[in-house]
């Protein structure tokens, strides 16, 4: 899964972003709501559909 986003980041040039929880914790399982992941440069914020 990150490998797809780190090609899509690369490819059309995202420079920051947001992710959905349940994407994330296929990252990183260990993920929480509000924290920043760095994908290929790109920096995502985590956000839980649930809390918004």
């Amino acid at each position: 899964m990150a490998k797809r986003i780190a090609d899509l980041v690369r490819e059309r040039g995202i420079k920051r972003g947001t992710l959905a929880l349940r994407i994330a914790r296929k990252i990183d399982s260990r993920v929480e709501h509000g924290e920043v992941l760095t994908i290929a440069g790109a920096k995502f914020t985590v956000q839980d559909p649930a809390q918004a």
